[in-house]
This record gives C-alpha cells, structure tokens and sequence, in this order.
C-alpha cells in the first residue's frame, strides 16, 4: 500500500507539467508541411483541460508529440470504486479525447508511466500493474497500432 501512495504523490507533482507540456510544445511543432488551415488550429495558444474520465485524482504522467496536432498523454485515473485504471488521451490539434485502454489486474490498480510514438498510429505505452494487496505487481505495456 505504501508504494501505491508513493506513486499518487509523485503523480499528483507531474501531473500539471506534464499536461500543460502538451500545450507548451503545440505552437514550437506548427510548421513547415503543415496545410495552413491545419497549421491555424495547431499552432494558435488555448486554454481548458484534457478530459478526466474520473471523478477524482485523474493523472497525467507522460507526453509525446509526433507534430502539433498529434499528442499523447497518458497515466491513470480513480474510478468510483477506487479502483485505479490505465488513462491515454489524444490531442489533434482542436481537442483532448479519452482513448479507449485495457486494464489487467484483476482488481486493478493499474498505471502508465511513459509512451513513445514511431507513426501517427503506432504508439507504445509502459506502466505496471498491482494487485490490490500490494503483493503482486506486474510489467504492463500497451500497443495502439
């Protein structure tokens, strides 16, 4: 239990820079070989948050940007349950959606630490994956493909 809320008090420091990252690094990336009506909607400062698909304690830990409008973030977020459930969101250059992620443990307690993108489509994420005890916890990486 303790490396659990270990893990939510280093989230909870990340979780703001690395969510606002995203929005740092979307007008540095607008460019050469961007279309000018795609370069307007990708390069241009806004404001708002990414979805949090928890009522409570919805973390961000990793981004990665192909270009301006093709960002991922991922992490975790608490469900109703307490349960603690992998979270990926996409940005595409007008808006943040939740992507669709599995969870393995069994009564989960699952996290995604980092992700890397090769494509626009293919995407790598890493994390682990604890049992509610605290006693088993496993590597966990995901592929979008």
């Amino acid at each position: 239990m303790y490396r659990h809320h270990h893990l939510r008090r280093t989230g909870l420091a990340l979780a703001a820079p690395l969510a606002s990252l995203a929005l740092l690094i979307t007008p540095a990336l607008a460019g050469a070989g961007v279309a000018e009506a795609k370069a307007a909607s990708c390069s241009s400062w806004t404001t708002g948050s990414p979805p949090s698909p928890g009522s409570f304690d919805n973390l961000l830990r990793a981004v990665t940007a192909l270009s301006a409008c093709n960002v991922w973030a991922v992490g975790d977020y608490a469900n109703n349950a307490g349960q603690r459930l992998t979270l990926a969101e996409h940005w595409n250059g007008t808006s943040w959606a939740v992507q669709s992620t599995p969870n393995v443990a069994l009564d989960p307690f699952d996290y995604l630490f980092g992700i890397a993108c090769t494509s626009a489509t293919g995407c790598m994420a890493v994390g682990e994956a604890q049992s509610d005890s605290g006693n088993t916890t496993l590597t966990l990486a995901e592929r979008r493909t």
